[in-house]
């Protein structure tokens, strides 16, 4: 988080990754779930320079904001300024060979 942003915006991984919000900025931040994420995701407030972490073990996208600074909203709307990201877990197997077709 910086600049009142999440970088990178939308992050795609493998099932078992644990991933770290750092806040850069010098203002409280929260990674918190979308309505209807399947995974929960409830930092409290991050001061500058803290993090939090978690491990996403389910494959899927799971949409995020920061509730200081957007309202929550699934879908995200694309605007820059509702401050909604995604994290999208993959299979291991999918991510280990990206050129395999994948039936969805």
């Amino acid at each position: 988080m910086m600049n009142l942003a999440f970088n990178p915006s939308n992050l795609t991984i493998g099932h078992g990754t644990t991933v770290t919000w750092k806040n850069g900025d010098g203002v409280n931040h929260t990674v918190a779930n979308a309505v209807g994420s399947a995974d929960s995701l409830a930092s409290g407030y991050i001061a500058g320079g803290g993090t939090f972490s978690h491990t996403f073990t389910t494959p899927g996208t799971f949409n995020y904001y920061c509730t200081v600074h957007g309202a929550d909203g699934n879908p995200p709307t694309g605007d820059a300024r509702d401050h909604h990201r995604a994290v999208t877990v993959g299979a291991a197997d999918y991510l280990a060979n990206p050129t395999r077709s994948s039936k969805r």
